[in-house]
């Protein structure tokens, strides 16, 4: 009887062993991407295209332009909070309300997308 004990314990153990390993496996999968979304409307909540996102802070400094959606998409490699700027596309859209830049700020969070609207 000793013996089934010890083989059982053994076989716990070995059990218990493989489930950290493969915890610890897929714990080293998790997504660290910092991602955020920026989403420009005009003041009737329709996209503007062709705007201006100027992100910055001490580490971080570019500009983009937003797509067909109005949405500009950045990722980091570490979390950080971004100062945005955003001025009207050049030329201004024939059509429409007039646009007037506009700022805000965005969190940038690991593993996670955060978005940000901003009306000019």
């Amino acid at each position: 009887m000793g013996q089934t004990i010890s083989k059982t314990l053994r076989i716990f153990t070995l059990v218990g062993f493989l489930a950290l390993v493969f915890a610890g496996i897929s714990s080293c999968n998790k997504d660290t991407t910092c991602k955020g979304d920026i989403f420009v409307v005009d003041s009737l909540s329709h996209p503007v295209v062709g705007a201006s996102v100027h992100s910055y802070y001490s580490k971080v400094n570019s500009t983009n332009l937003t797509d067909a959606a109005g949405k500009v998409h950045i990722e980091l490699n570490l979390p950080a909070i971004l100062n945005i700027d955003v001025t009207p596309p050049v030329p201004p859209p024939a059509t429409g309300p007039i646009l007037h830049p506009a700022s805000t700020i965005l969190k940038f969070d690991i593993g996670a997308t955060n978005s940000v609207t901003i009306k000019l």
